[in-house]
This record gives C-alpha cells, structure tokens and sequence, in this order.
C-alpha cells in the first residue's frame, strides 16, 4: 500500500469511527415460509373443535397456531379450512370459514430471546393478503410477566396495518418475550363469538416490527476531521525523517 492509499484509509476510518452510523432495526417475526410445503387442516363441525399446531421458526422464534370454531348454523359440511406455510405458488396463512360458521385464530409467537422494541417510533406490521371486511383483530404483546392488548377491525380489506408500538402500555417494551395475534376475535369484549365475523375468510402474508431509520450524526467540521487525522499524518512525518537519515547516513 502507497503512503498516499494509507493516509486515505486512515483518515476514512477515523471519519467513520468520529460520525457513527444509521442504524435500522426490521425483525421478521413470520412470513410463513415454514413449514414447506404447507400444512392444511380442517376443523370438525361441533363448536368448540380445536385445531393446533406449533412450529419452530427462524431466529429463534415458536409458533403456535390455534384455530377455534364458535358457532355452526349449519351441522352439514366443513365449517374452516385453512393452510399454513409455502405453497407452490407463494407463503400464507388462511382462515376459509362456511357459510354461516364462525371462527377465530390465534397466532402465539414466543422469543428465545427477549427483544428490545422500545426505540420511538417501532411499529408491529402485518399484511392481509385478503380480509372480509369489519374482521376484527387484536394483538398481545408480553414481557413475561405483564401483557397488553391493542385491538382493531380490518376495515379495509386487504391492506398493510401498523400499531406504533407506544401504544402498549404497561408492558416492558425493552424485554418484549411474546407476540400473540388473534384474527376474528376482539379479546378485550369478553365474549369471542359477540365480535366474531361470520364466514369469513382471512389470508395474512407477513408479520414484523420496524423501527424507523435513527438520525444520522451530523458529518463532523473539518477541524474535527484533521484532528482525527492528526496521529496518521504525525507517523507519516516519522517515516519521511527515518528515511531521510538513512539515505545520509
């Protein structure tokens, strides 16, 4: 390396070491990849029939889904179905509840590792692929001893919904443990089959949380940056002398 190429990267990492960095935080809780190929089930026709099933997923993360049915006005044919994981077309979770059937389902996600989701301005994302309208939804976050529920209603459809994590109070956002969302139920009501959509169908693609891009530190004057330099050039000075003494001596 020339002298010029080293003083160049001296000064560079000096630069960095004194301006810092931007830091963004994007942690994919499930994008339903697992398991592949995907699973199916189908719940039985009497209320109350349950259909579970846990999975391991990357970063440390356990799944369990649980798909209960409230209500049945019709004893005959498949009151839900539904499919989770990779398919051959793309990577899901879906609800398809008969008409006049009522169903609900929760997805519990709990950490290895407790995560710090307390930066201002984190929010949790999920993305309905599909969603009857007025489905309602609600999301519980817990810290291993507290929890807090935020609920909400798929007014929309199909769409991406975000919940600013401030809005969990009570709960220690900086060791979050769990992440429970629950399609087709307000838990907070008391009675699930009361805020429960009859028939309906959900499909969810994607669940994450997204903390914003922090401020970068603003580049540093150029006194800051010769003085960061300072040592570097001071050894190039060193050098040049040693140099000149042995072409004389």
């Amino acid at each position: 390396m020339t002298m010029k190429r080293f003083l160049l990267t001296a000064v560079l990492a000096a630069a960095v070491a004194v301006t810092g960095s931007v830091a963004k935080a994007d942690f994919v809780i499930d994008n339903f990849t697992t398991p592949s190929p995907a699973s199916s089930y189908t719940l039985g026709t009497t209320v109350g029939s349950i259909h579970t099933a846990t999975d391991v997923l990357p970063g440390g993360i356990t799944r369990k889904l649980t798909v209960t049915l409230l209500g049945n006005d019709f004893f005959a044919g498949t009151p839900a179905t539904g499919e989770i994981g990779t398919t051959s077309s793309f990577s899901r979770y879906s609800l398809s509840t008969a008409t006049g059937a009522t169903a609900f389902t929760s997805l519990a996600y709990s950490y290895t590792t407790a995560q710090d989701y307390s930066v201002s301005g984190t929010i949790l994302r999920f993305t309905f692929l599909g969603a009857d309208l007025n489905v309602p939804f609600s999301v519980i976050i817990g810290d291993g001893t507290t929890t807090s529920t935020v609920v909400g209603v798929a007014t929309a459809g199909p769409g991406i919904y975000s919940l600013p994590l401030s809005g969990f109070s009570g709960v220690n956002l900086a060791n979050v443990q769990s992440v429970t969302l629950v399609l087709n139920e307000n838990t907070t009501a008391g009675n699930p089959a009361s805020t429960a959509v009859k028939s309906a169908d959900i499909t969810l693609t994607d669940v994450r949380v997204t903390t914003p891009d922090q401020p970068a530190v603003p580049a540093p004057p150029a006194a800051i940056l010769l003085l960061a330099a300072a040592p570097v050039l001071g050894l190039a000075r060193i050098i040049r002398r040693r140099r000149a003494t042995e072409v004389v001596a």
